[in-house]
This record gives C-alpha cells, structure tokens and sequence, in this order.
C-alpha cells in the first residue's frame, strides 16, 4: 500500500495538486504510525501540516496535529503531545 501513497504523492506533486500533496503525506505518515514508525510518520505529518497551513486548510492542519499527537505520545514525549494537542484546540477554537 506504501507504494501506491507514494505514487499518489509523486502525481501530487507533478501536477501541482495543493490538496492532493499534503493528503498523500498524511496518507503515508498514518501507515508509518500503524507499523509503530512514529518518527518517519512525524516527518510526513509535519510536512502536511505545513503545506496545509500555507493553503489554509485548517481541517487537515486539525487532523494531522492530532495524529502528530498521538505519535508523540507513543513514543513518551507527553508534553509535546499535549502541546499539539492544545494547538488543535485554539484551531479548532477558531472554527
């Protein structure tokens, strides 16, 4: 499945798709998270969430700051994970 996500990012990124990219990002980083990958599904989820706060999707910046949340809570950095979890409150919030 990691490969078809990476295909769909590859096309993302080829067509200019703003939408499509930060997706197939989030896409990934949730298969690296089930196979308890937590810092790679990190870097996937921080650059989808930059690319969606550029593009203003603020409903993607809300669901990829919580799925950061939950991997930094799996790897024991429970104040980072509070952390993000409290900026998706204030996005939320802001709704």
């Amino acid at each position: 499945m990691n490969q078809y996500y990476k295909q769909a990012l590859q096309n993302a990124q080829e067509t200019g798709d703003k939408q499509g990219e930060p997706n197939a990002l989030g896409n990934l980083g949730n298969i690296h998270d089930d196979l308890g990958e937590y810092h790679l599904a990190i870097e996937y989820y921080e650059t989808s969430f930059d690319m969606s706060r550029v593009e203003g999707d603020t409903l993607k910046e809300g669901i990829t700051l919580w799925n950061m949340s939950i991997c930094h809570f799996n790897l024991g950095n429970k104040t980072k994970a509070i952390a993000l979890a409290e900026k998706l409150l204030k996005i939320r919030e802001a709704m």
